[in-house]
């Protein structure tokens, strides 16, 4: 709600009054940093949430009390984490869109293949990473 209403507010008077979608694309690029960073700091403070649910056996209120403390108590650490698992993603996904398709079906297949499971996979390595530094550092 607070990045479209600050979205609305940098387009202010409609799209209509932009004369290109240049215009509309630097005003998005403004905002989506943000949005983006808000994100995932609300993604980790879920993640270790349910690491500390599961460890500590919490109530949910608790444990989202505890995720928070955590993340931000080692911010740095946590976000460097999830930084690199985002940017493993990336790699995969531009590698799956870069596919010629029409020249190499079996080529796109496989890739397509990985690209799948790998996005399946990637919560799987976003909580057990999370649960490794957890573990490492409550220790």
């Amino acid at each position: 709600f607070i990045f479209f209403s600050l979205l609305g507010w940098l387009t202010a008077g409609g799209l209509d009054r932009f004369h290109s979608e240049g215009e509309i694309y630097k005003r998005v690029m403004i905002v989506f940093p943000f949005y983006l960073f808000f994100a995932i700091v609300a993604w980790m403070i879920q993640d270790y949430a349910k690491v500390i649910l599961v460890d500590r056996d919490l109530s949910l209120f608790k444990a989202i009390g505890q995720g928070i403390r955590f993340v931000f108590s080692h911010f740095f650490s946590t976000f460097f984490l999830y930084f690199l698992n985002g940017i493993t993603f990336v790699f995969i996904f531009y590698l799956y869109w870069r596919t010629p398709t029409a020249h190499s079906m079996l080529l796109a297949l496989i890739i397509g293949q990985i690209f799948l499971l790998f996005r399946i996979g990637m919560k799987m390595v976003n909580l057990g990473t999370a649960t490794l530094w957890y573990d490492s550092k409550t220790v």
